[in-house]
C-alpha cells in the first residue's frame, strides 16, 4: 500500500480547498522540512521585528519638543536588534530615572522623585518593552510549535494506485481461466474474513483500518415480497429477505477523494430468497454437464437466470453476489 501512496500536494476535500492544501512528504523529505521551517521562522521573526520597530519610531517621531525620556525611546527602537534586547533595554531603562543626581551642600547625591513621575516614568517604558516580550514570545513559539507542521493536517493520505478497475481475463484458455478462478475464491476469502471480523463490532484491530470506513450502513427485513414468481419462494411469497445500502456516497463513505460536484451516490436494494428447485435444463458437452436454471433472463441476454458448469469444481472458485 505505501507504494501507492501519493507524494507532493493535494486537496483534502473533507475540507474546502484551502484549508484542504495538504502536502504530503517521504520521511527524508518531511525532516529536511521540519528543519527548513525551524530556521525560515527565525529569519522571518527578526525581520518582523525590525519592520514593526521600525512603524514604532515613525510613529513616535515628531517635531515638536519632547524630554529626554522620549528621545531615550527612539534611540532604542532606531537601533534596535531584537525583541528581547529591546524589551530588556525598555524594561531596564526606569532605573536610570527614579533615582537622579542632584548637587547639594555636600556634593552630589541622588534624590527620589515624586511618585507620580516615578509611575509616569514605568508606563511609558514598560509600556513598550512589551510589544518586544510579545514578539520574542511569538516567534519563539512559532519556532517550537514548527515541527508540529507535519502532524497538523492528521494522518489522511492519498492513495494513487496504477491497476484501477475491473480484473480482466486477456483470453479464454486453459491457463487463463483457472487463474481468474483463484483471483475469486482470494477475493472471496478475503471479503468473508474482513465481513466477520469487522462488521457488526466496535473492534480497533488495525485489518479494520484499510477503508475510509470500518462497514458500510445498511437495513435488512425479512418480509420483503418474493423477487420471483408466486410460488417460487420457499417459504412464502412474503419471507424474503431485503438488504438495503441507503445512498452510498463515494467520497464519504467509499473515500475516493473529489469535490462535491464530482461525487457519486450509489444505491443497492437487493432482495434474497430461497427458492424451489425446478424448471432447469442438463446440457451436455465435451468438458462435462451444464446445469441450467431458468427463472427470468437476466436483463434479456440470456433465457438461464444461472448456470453452474461441474469442471468449475476444480477450479476453486469464489463466489458472486447477485
Amino acid at each position: 500500500m505505501s507504494s501507492y501512496t501519493f507524494t507532493g500536494p493535494w486537496i483534502n476535500y473533507d475540507r474546502n480547498s484551502v484549508l484542504g492544501a495538504t502536502l504530503t512528504l517521504t520521511e527524508s523529505g518531511g525532516g529536511f522540512l521540519t528543519a527548513f521551517l525551524g530556521i525560515f521562522i527565525v529569519f522571518v521573526g527578526g525581520g518582523f521585528w525590525t519592520i514593526f520597530s521600525f512603524i514604532l519610531f515613525e510613529i513616535g517621531a515628531t517635531k515638536k519638543p519632547v524630554d529626554g525620556l522620549h528621545l531615550q525611546h527612539q534611540v532604542i527602537l532606531r537601533n534596535s536588534q531584537s525583541p528581547w534586547a529591546s524589551f530588556w533595554e525598555f524594561f531596564m531603562l526606569p532605573c536610570a530615572w527614579v533615582k537622579r543626581p542632584a548637587d547639594g551642600p555636600v556634593g552630589r547625591h541622588f534624590q527620589t522623585p515624586p511618585k507620580h513621575f516615578i509611575l509616569n516614568i514605568l508606563f511609558r517604558c514598560w509600556s513598550l518593552s512589551v510589544w518586544g516580550l510579545l514578539v520574542f514570545i511569538g516567534w519563539t513559539a512559532a519556532g517550537i510549535l514548527s515541527s508540529e507542521a507535519s502532524k497538523s493536517a492528521g494522518t489522511d493520505t492519498l492513495i494513487r494506485s496504477y491497476n484501477c478497475g475491473t480484473w480482466e481475463i486477456p483470453s479464454v484458455s486453459n491457463v487463463s481461466i483457472p487463474h481468474f478462478g483463484f483471483k475469486l475464491l482470494s477475493d472471496s476469502i478475503s471479503a468473508a474474513s474482513y465481513a466477520g471480523l469487522c462488521y457488526g463490532s466496535n473492534t480497533n484491530d488495525p485489518r479494520c483500518k484499510s477503508f475510509i470506513k470500518q462497514q458500510i450502513p445498511f437495513s435488512s427485513r425479512t418480509d420483503a415480497n418474493c423477487p420471483f414468481a408466486d410460488g417460487w419462494c420457499w417459504y412464502n411469497d412474503s419471507a424474503a429477505l431485503e438488504l438495503n445500502t441507503g445512498f452510498i456516497d463515494s467520497h464519504e463513505d467509499l473515500g475516493i477523494n473529489a469535490p462535491p460536484e464530482d461525487r457519486v451516490k450509489y444505491h443497492r436494494v437487493a432482495t434474497c430468497s430461497v427458492i424451489k428447485r425446478g424448471r432447469y435444463g442438463l446440457t451436455n458437452t465435451s468438458a462435462g454437464p451444464i446445469y441450467q436454471y431458468f427463472y427470468g433472463p437476466i436483463s434479456g441476454t440470456s433465457q438461464w437466470t444461472f448456470q453452474y458448469h461441474e469442471i468449475e469444481s476444480t477450479f476453486g472458485g469464489g463466489y458472486d453476489l447477485k
